[in-house]
């Protein structure tokens, strides 16, 4: 999908706009948009309930109301309106086509955090899954300080291990190990249930931060990697991390002692009865497999 027609909708209409965007972007983690949390974000200091259903209207076809699948999402029909996009896969295209350092796309994470409580978002345990995800902040905010105070205002409202993991990957995709290290430390203090994940967030920044620094110290966050890929209940999440830090590793010292290992993971998260990979991680996974083949059969990759 082509954002364009977003900086068009921005230019003439940035109130509707925005509201667009926040309601695809509600969507895309996997929950609808109440009129509730629309008011929240509008504030009903500067509109009342009747010019913000106008605002709604505005936004187009693109959005309509959710009462047809309330059912899907166990939610009570008639206390209030919901709405959603098309479709989830409709919400989750837009997101993704948005260009880094979107302007509207920043103000909705921002305004959306700060003045959307909790308790009113819908299914809150659902959407916190996906709504501080790391990739949201990153096309949002290219500046770090910008991220840096997104984050901060997330963990104010939600202060779980996860955001302060979303955090630390955000810090470590920008380059910031120094961040990267303590958010994900504060994760780690506050970890009991999550464990394995936080450990697989430490140890891919360990390792981006020692592959060419220091072998040894590269090699310990192998091992915390293969650790996470053999005990973790949910260990198929950590096999393509493992087996792209092992063909770097492999690119840097020309070592071949992790890539068995890593194909061996990679193997099992193929297999056939294996019921927790998604269609998008097979894909991922048999990119992989191919390239560790490739690289222990001395092939062109």
């Amino acid at each position: 999908m082509n954002f364009k027609f977003m900086d068009h909708f921005y230019q003439n209409d940035p109130i509707a706009a925005k509201v667009f965007l926040m309601i695809a972007y509600v969507h895309s983690c996997g929950t609808p948009c109440s009129f509730d949390m629309i008011y929240s974000f509008l504030g009903d200091d500067e509109y009342t309930w009747k010019e913000m259903y106008d605002v709604v209207e505005r936004a187009g076809g693109l959005v309509r109301e959710a009462s047809d699948w309330l059912g899907d999402y166990n939610l009570m029909d008639g206390i209030q309106d919901y709405y959603q996009c098309r479709s989830r896969f409709l919400a989750e295209k837009i997101i993704a086509s948005i260009p880094r350092g979107n302007q509207a796309f920043a103000e909705v994470l921002n305004e959306f955090t700060r003045y959307v409580p909790a308790y009113k978002i819908c299914l809150y345990d659902k959407f916190k899954r996906s709504a501080y995800d790391a990739e949201f902040a990153f096309r949002a905010f290219p500046n770090i300080e910008d991220g840096e105070a997104f984050f901060e205002l997330c963990a104010e409202k939600d202060g779980s291990e996860y955001i302060y993991q979303q955090a630390a990957i955000y810090f470590s995709r920008q380059g910031d190990y120094k961040n990267a290290f303590i958010w994900i430390e504060r994760a780690r203090n506050l970890a009991h249930y999550n464990r394995f994940s936080i450990d697989s967030t430490y140890a891919k920044i360990y390792f981006d931060v020692n592959l060419s620094a220091n072998q040894e110290q590269a090699q310990i966050a192998l091992d915390i990697l293969s650790d996470c890929c053999k005990n973790d209940k949910r260990k198929s999440i950590h096999f393509a991390n493992f087996a792209r830090c092992c063909l770097a590793y492999h690119r840097e010292y020309g070592s071949e002692a992790y890539l068995l290992q890593a194909l061996k993971f990679i193997d099992e998260g193929l297999d056939d009865h294996n019921l927790s990979v998604t269609r998008k991680n097979r894909l991922e996974l048999s990119g992989l497999q191919y390239e560790l083949k490739a690289v222990l059969n001395k092939l062109p990759v």
